[in-house]
C-alpha cells in the first residue's frame, strides 16, 4: 500500500529534523536566485521591452536557474537517503563542464517538453481566439461572420480544458528531476521516459498531495515563512518520489 500524505509529510519533517540549517540555506539560495532572475527581467522590461525581458528570463532559467535547482534537489535527496549532505553540493552542476552540460541537457529537454505540451494543449484555444477577432477577417479581405464574436467564449472554454489537459500530461514527468539527480548514469531522455513509467497510477496522488499543501503555499506568500516552507516543499517532493520509485520496483 502506498504511504498516505500524512506519512509522506511526517517522513519529510523527520528528514529535516537534524538538517534544518543546511536545508534552509540551500532552499533560500534557490529562492534568492529566482528573485534575482525576476528582478533582472523586470528591469529589462522597464528599460527595453517585454520581449527582451522574457528572452533573458528564459535564458537564465535554462542555463542557470534550472541547473542550480537540480543541485539543490540533489542536496535534499542526500538528506532523505541519510547520505553526506554538504551545502557546497548544491553547486555540483557547476563544478565542471561535464556536470554542467549534463544538467543543461536535462534543463533543455525538460523545458522543451514543457513548452510543446503546453503549446499543443492550448493551440485550439489560440486558433479559436484568433478567429474571433474582426481584424483577422479584414486582413484576409473578407467579411466578418456573424458567429465570430461568439468564438471568444469558446476560446476561454478551450483554454481551460487545454490547461487542464496539459497539466495532466505534464504530471507524467514530475519524478524526472528526482530520477535524474539520483542516478548520474541516467540521461535526460532516460529520466523523462522512466518518470512516465514510475508515475503511472501515482499522478493523482501527487496532485492531491500538492493540494494538501495549499495552506502552506498561501502562507509562503508572506515571504518570511519561506525560510521554513521552502525546505519542507523540497523534502516532501523528494520523499514522495522516493516512495513512488520504491512502489514501482
Amino acid at each position: 500500500m502506498f504511504p498516505t500524505h500524512k506519512v509522506v509529510k511526517k517522513t519529510a519533517l523527520t528528514g529535516l529534523k537534524n538538517n534544518w540549517p543546511g536545508a534552509i540555506a540551500a532552499a533560500m539560495l534557490f529562492v534568492f536566485l529566482c528573485i534575482i532572475g525576476s528582478l533582472v527581467a523586470g528591469l529589462l522590461q522597464f528599460a527595453i521591452n517585454l520581449f527582451i525581458a522574457n528572452l533573458v528570463l528564459a535564458a537564465l532559467t535554462i542555463f542557470v536557474i534550472f541547473p542550480f535547482f537540480l543541485g539543490v534537489l540533489g542536496f535534499f535527496r542526500a538528506i532523505a537517503f541519510d547520505e553526506s549532505a554538504e551545502i557546497k553540493n548544491i553547486f555540483y552542476p557547476f563544478i565542471d563542464t561535464k556536470n554542467y552540460f549534463r544538467a543543461l541537457s536535462f534543463s533543455v529537454n525538460f523545458i522543451i517538453r514543457l513548452f510543446f505540451v503546453c503549446f499543443a494543449a492550448l493551440l485550439p484555444a489560440i486558433i479559436t481566439r484568433v478567429l474571433s477577432y474582426n481584424s483577422t477577417y479584414k486582413a484576409l479581405g473578407g467579411g466578418v461572420p456573424l458567429w465570430a464574436p461568439g468564438l471568444s467564449v469558446v476560446s476561454v472554454m478551450l483554454g481551460i480544458a487545454g490547461a487542464a489537459l496539459g497539466f495532466v500530461v505534464l504530471l507524467r514527468y514530475y519524478a524526472a528531476p528526482f530520477l535524474f539527480v539520483a542516478n548520474e548514469n541516467l540521461s535526460a531522455k532516460e529520466a523523462l521516459k522512466a518518470s512516465r513509467k514510475i508515475t503511472m497510477g501515482r499522478k493523482a496522488d501527487f496532485f492531491f498531495l500538492m493540494i494538501s499543501l495549499l495552506g502552506w503555499i498561501a502562507l509562503s506568500l508572506l515571504c518570511l515563512p519561506l525560510i521554513f516552507t521552502a525546505p519542507y516543499f523540497f523534502m516532501v517532493y523528494i520523499v514522495h518520489c522516493r516512495f513512488s520509485v520504491a512502489a514501482y520496483n
